[in-house]
C-alpha cells in the first residue's frame, strides 16, 4: 500500500505531553485522598518517570480505578478541556467519582461537561465495559442522553463511535444511518446503476444539489423521470469513458483517495501500537488500515451535494416538462450542447416508450373484454345449429363437446383461435373426447401450441402445458372465457 511506503514516521513522531499538579489553593480540600486513588497519583508519577504518554497514563490509572466508587457530591464549577485524572485537584477527582458511581447505579443522569467528557474516553478505552459491544451501546446510549449544554461533546460524539467500531472491529451493520455509511451506499448505487426504483431515487435526492424531491413533475411521474434520467446518467458515463480522462463520478464527486486518518481524533484513548494490523471495510466505496498505530483509509470524502449532477437531473426534469407540456417549464442549467442533445435525444425515446407500452397496454386491456353476451347468444346458436345437423342416430349417443364451425367463426374474432382450436380447448376445459383431432388430419400438440402462442398477449404465459391440460391457474378465466 503506497500510503505505507512513502510514510516517514520518524518525522511524526508524538509529543509526550505531562499532565502536571495544580498548585494546593485555599478552596481546595486538603483531605487525605482514599487509597485507590493515591495509588493512581502514584502512578501517574511513575508513568512520568518512564516516559509515558498522557493517553497511556489515563489508561492505567482507569484500569487501577475501574471498580472504585465514592460517595463524594461536588457542586462547584469542573471546566478542563480533554480531560484527565490528572487534570483534576483532589476534591474534583473525588467528585467524579461520586458523580460515576451515582450514574452507573442510575441515580444520575446530569454530568459536568468536564465529567462526561472524562466518562467517554473511559468508554472509549474500555473501561467498565465487558466487551466492545457492549462499549458501543453504552457510548451510543451515553450520546443520546446528552444534554443540551453538551453540545461541544455531541459534536465529537458520533465521529468517536464511527472510529470505536472502526477500531474494535464490530459489526459494521451497527453504522449502517451514519452519514459516511449511507452517502457510499448511494454512491454505489450511482455508480452500478441498478437498484430498485426506490433506491435510485433515494441516491438521487442524497447526492444531488438538485432535489427531485422538490419537483411537482417529478411527484406527478415518477416512473418517466427517474427511467429518463438513469438512462441519460448511463449515457453521461460512457460519454466521459470515450472522450474523458476521468469518469463521471470522479468528475461529480472527486477521485477516491488513500491517505492517513488519526482515529478518535481529539479523544484521550492509548493505542497500543503492538496491536496486531488489521484491515476494516466499513462498507464497499471505505476501507480502513491499521499498523503500529497508523491508520490508513481508502474513501471519498463526504462532500456537500454533487451541483453536476443536480444540473443533470434539473436538465431532465425541464425536458421532459418541455416535451410533455407541463407547466411551470425550467430553463436548461448546463452550456454544453452534447449533454443538452443527449438529454432531449433521451427525454424524446423515453416519452416514445411509454406511449408504446400504454397502447399496448389498451390493446390488451380491450382484448381481454370479451362479451359474455355475445358467447351466450353463440352458444345458443351453435345449440340450435347441432340439433338440426344431428341425426337420429347421433341424438341417441352420449352427447360430446362440439360446436359448429359457423359459430367457431365467431368465437375467432374474440380469441383469435381457430375452430378446430376452440374446439380442442374447449374439450380439454370440460373433460371433451379429442379423438376428433386425428380423424380430421391434425395434431393435438400442434393445437395446443397454436393456442399457447395466440393467448400469450392475454394472459403473458401458456395456458396449456405438456400433456396438454389447462394450467390451473388460468382455470377460472379460461372457463370465464370459454363456457361449457
Amino acid at each position: 500500500m503506497s500510503g505505507w511506503n512513502n510514510w516517514n514516521e520518524s518525522l511524526f513522531r508524538s509529543t509526550v505531553f505531562q499532565d502536571e499538579a495544580i498548585p494546593g489553593a485555599p478552596c481546595v480540600d486538603q483531605s487525605p485522598l482514599p487509597e485507590p486513588l493515591r495509588q493512581a497519583r502514584a502512578l501517574a508519577e511513575q508513568g512520568f518517570s518512564r516516559g509515558w504518554s498522557r493517553e497511556r497514563i489515563f489508561v492505567e490509572q482507569a484500569r487501577l480505578l475501574a471498580d472504585y466508587e465514592d460517595d463524594t457530591v461536588y457542586s462547584r464549577p469542573v471546566m478542563h478541556y480533554y480531560p484527565t485524572y490528572q487534570s483534576l485537584h483532589d476534591r474534583e477527582l473525588r467528585g467524579y467519582f461520586g458523580w460515576r458511581t451515582r450514574f452507573r447505579r442510575g441515580e444520575e443522569q446530569t454530568a459536568q461537561l468536564t465529567y462526561a467528557f472524562l466518562y467517554v474516553f473511559e468508554l472509549l478505552n474500555q473501561i467498565g465495559v465487558s466487551d466492545p459491544y457492549d462499549g458501543f451501546c453504552r457510548l451510543c446510549a451515553f450520546r443520546d442522553g446528552v444534554e443540551e449544554g453538551a453540545a461541544s461533546l455531541l459534536s465529537y460524539l458520533d465521529t468517536w463511535i464511527r472510529d470505536y467500531v472502526v477500531y474494535y472491529r464490530l459489526d459494521p451493520a451497527l453504522l449502517e444511518n451514519t452519514p459516511q455509511v449511507r452517502f457510499d451506499r448511494a454512491l454505489s448505487v450511482l455508480m452500478e446503476g441498478n437498484g430498485e426504483q426506490a433506491e435510485r431515487m433515494e441516491a438521487f435526492i442524497q447526492l444531488s444539489s438538485y432535489r427531485i424531491d422538490h419537483s411537482r413533475f417529478v411527484a406527478q411521474n415518477t416512473d418517466l423521470y427517474m427511467q429518463a434520467a438513469q438512462e441519460v446518467l448511463t449515457r453521461v458515463e460512457r460519454y466521459y469513458e470515450k472522450h474523458r480522462k476521468i469518469s463521471m463520478v470522479q468528475d461529480f464527486f472527486g477521485r477516491k483517495y488513500e491517505g492517513f486518518t488519526e482515529l478518535f481524533r481529539s479523544a484521550v484513548l492509548w493505542q497500543d501500537p503492538s496491536r496486531p494490523a488489521f484491515d476494516y471495510k466499513l462498507d464497499p466505496l471505505c476501507t480502513y488500515h491499521w499498523k503500529n498505530g497508523w491508520c490508513v483509509v481508502e474513501r471519498y470524502h463526504v462532500n456537500s451535494r454533487s451541483k453536476k449532477l443536480g444540473d443533470v437531473l434539473k436538465t431532465v426534469d425541464g425536458a421532459l416538462r418541455e416535451l410533455t407540456g407541463f407547466k411551470p417549464t425550467l430553463k436548461p442549467v448546463t452550456s454544453a450542447k452534447w449533454l443538452l442533445r443527449l438529454v432531449d435525444e433521451v427525454c424524446a425515446e423515453t416519452i416514445q416508450r411509454q406511449k408504446e407500452r400504454e397502447r399496448l397496454a389498451e390493446q390488451q386491456r380491450l382484448r381481454t373484454q370479451i362479451d359474455l353476451s355475445a358467447l351466450a347468444h353463440i352458444r345458443s346458436d351453435a345449440a340450435q345449429t347441432r340439433e338440426r345437423l344431428m341425426t337420429d342416430e347421433e341424438r341417441a349417443q352420449p352427447e360430446e363437446s362440439m360446436i359448429p364451425s359457423a359459430a367457431l367463426a365467431s368465437v375467432e374474432n374474440n380469441l383469435g383461435l381457430t375452430a378446430p382450436e376452440y374446439r380442442l380447448l374447449h374439450c380439454l376445459l370440460y373433460g371433451g373426447d379429442t379423438d376428433w383431432v386425428t380423424a380430421e388430419g391434425q395434431m393435438v400438440s400442434v393445437l395446443a401450441d397454436s393456442i399457447n402462442e395466440k393467448l400469450y398477449d392475454t394472459f403473458a404465459d401458456a395456458v396449456l402445458d405438456e400433456t396438454p391440460a389447462p394450467v390451473e391457474d388460468y382455470l377460472d378465466e379460461l372457463r370465464e372465457m370459454i363456457h361449457p
